[in-house]
């Protein structure tokens, strides 16, 4: 038989909710009080073997669960880092980490001999790359690298032949290639890279960049693409165009969000929650729930001190690993780390709807042994969770009053009478009727006088 489980609490209790806020998610945070060199992060990857890689403007660090290990510029060793200011990272089919920076081109490190290569623009290879300012870089399941730079070239690397140049995209190669900036570059499943810029989405017909197949002007930034299973998203500056994964490219559907935020990273989970990053904080969707393609039902996650909120409201990149746990970088905030299997708190308050919980100030709560839940109020009487309804704390409570149309509608105690049978509880009350005996039998409630207890004249606060 289970324990009947009693609470008795001592203060009021004030339940504080602000809706569609992040009062149920714990938020874990890392800074450079936990290692990481700086805690302005540029971009975030887990390798093939799990460990997570932070891009800084203090260096790349390795964090492996448990610490940071960081790598900085090292001028005297020509096969050592080059450049401190990290942007993008990627990972080839031998396991080597590429590295886009926004002063020093592109560094291949070699996680076995932990040493780097540097491919930048030298007064003797003055265009080897577009630029030097990288934004974007993508390793292909073909093994080519794409190198986006600030100034809207694409450089494209052959991995499995000794990092051999192979091309440069831009508009005198492709006259239709207009961009002057790439946010993003992303390959789907059936090989095509996707590259998102200012003013338009281009989609090349696979990765050897030859054939641009898809391309969709519009007057709205590509913020951000990702691929998940069966469809690609394309954010923008006001919406999300969701495309499906298939041999054609169809018609997207339109999503919109509203707020007024101004979104910078999106990311979809394996669980098909949407997040997206913006210049006011964090934004989850649930995906299973449009409304004629409109995003409902937002959580927002904000700068605060409290242990559900963000470092800082300025993310820059988000990540799920390979167990779910969702990796938010930030500007000035270091790294955020967000499990939504691990919850904190929730809070439930009266509200104008029928079957909220009757008030505020709380003074007892009992647990009965068939696991229904009584809750003693000041001014609001009993608010009773049947076990069948106790998964809607927000609308399933019923209210028993005790000194109804009084100020003296108060619950401040309870006690079972019976250890075995029906649910019968004493609430001590306050004035005018101090006790009150209610019964729970055969899943109806029944109150009664109790006479075993008529000569208590005080307000009892514990039984």
């Amino acid at each position: 038989m289970k324990y009947v489980r009693y609470w008795l609490v001592f203060s009021f209790i004030f339940a504080i909710i602000i809706p569609g806020f992040s009062q149920d998610y714990l938020i874990e945070r890392l800074t450079t009080k936990d290692g990481l060199p700086q805690n302005d992060v540029n971009t975030l990857f887990q390798d093939s073997d799990g460990f997570l890689w932070v891009g800084t403007n203090d260096g790349l660090s390795l964090f492996d669960g448990y610490s940071f290990r960081t790598f900085n510029i090292n001028p005297s060793d020509p096969r050592g880092l080059s450049s401190n200011l990290i942007f993008s990272l990627d990972e080839d089919h031998e396991k080597n980490l590429w590295l886009g920076t926004t002063d020093h081109g592109i560094i291949k490190f070699d996680l076995r001999t932990e040493t780097f290569e540097s491919f930048y623009n030298t007064p003797q290879k003055p265009d080897l790359l577009g630029s030097n300012q990288i934004g974007w870089l993508t390793n292909t399941k073909e093994g080519t690298v794409w190198v986006a730079s600030r100034y809207g070239d694409i450089d494209l690397f052959a991995t499995k032949h000794d990092s051999l140049y192979l091309k440069r995209i831009n508009r005198t190669s492709h006259p239709e290639f207009t961009s002057n900036f790439v946010n993003v570059i992303r390959q789907d499943h059936f090989g095509r890279i996707w590259v998102g810029g200012r003013s338009s989405l281009y989609v090349f017909a696979d990765h050897r960049g030859d054939k641009i197949e898809y391309i969709k002007r519009v007057n709205n930034e590509v913020r951000d693409i990702y691929i998940s299973e069966g469809y690609i998203y394309v954010c923008y500056n006001s919406y999300i165009a969701r495309y499906d994964d298939a041999k054609e490219i169809g018609t997207p559907t339109i999503m919109y969000f509203s707020g007024g935020y101004y979104p910078t990273r999106i990311l979809v989970t394996k669980n098909n929650n949407l997040f997206i990053a913006t210049n006011e904080g964090l934004v989850l969707y649930n995906l299973n729930h449009l409304d004629n393609n409109r995003l409902l039902d937002p959580v927002h996650f904000v700068e605060g001190i409290f242990s559900n909120q963000l470092s800082s409201n300025q993310i820059t990149f988000l990540l799920e690993d390979q167990s779910g746990i969702i990796w938010i970088g930030t500007k000035g905030g270091g790294i955020n780390k967000l499990n939504l299997r691990k919850k904190g708190f929730r809070h439930f308050k009266k509200t104008p709807y029928r079957g909220s919980i009757g008030g505020n100030k709380i003074r007892a709560i009992y647990e009965d042994r068939e696991q229904n839940l009584w809750i003693g109020t000041e001014g609001d009487g009993i608010s009773f969770l049947s076990h069948k309804d106790s998964a809607d704390y927000e609308n399933g409570f019923k209210t028993i009053h005790v000194n109804q149309n009084t100020k003296q509608d108060d619950v401040y105690s309870f006690v079972d009478m019976n250890k075995e049978g029906p649910v019968d509880l004493i609430a001590g009350c306050g004035y005018l009727d101090v006790t009150l005996r209610v019964k729970w039998v055969n899943g109806k409630l029944v109150t009664e006088k109790p006479e075993l207890l008529a000569d208590i004249k005080n307000s009892p606060f514990a039984m």
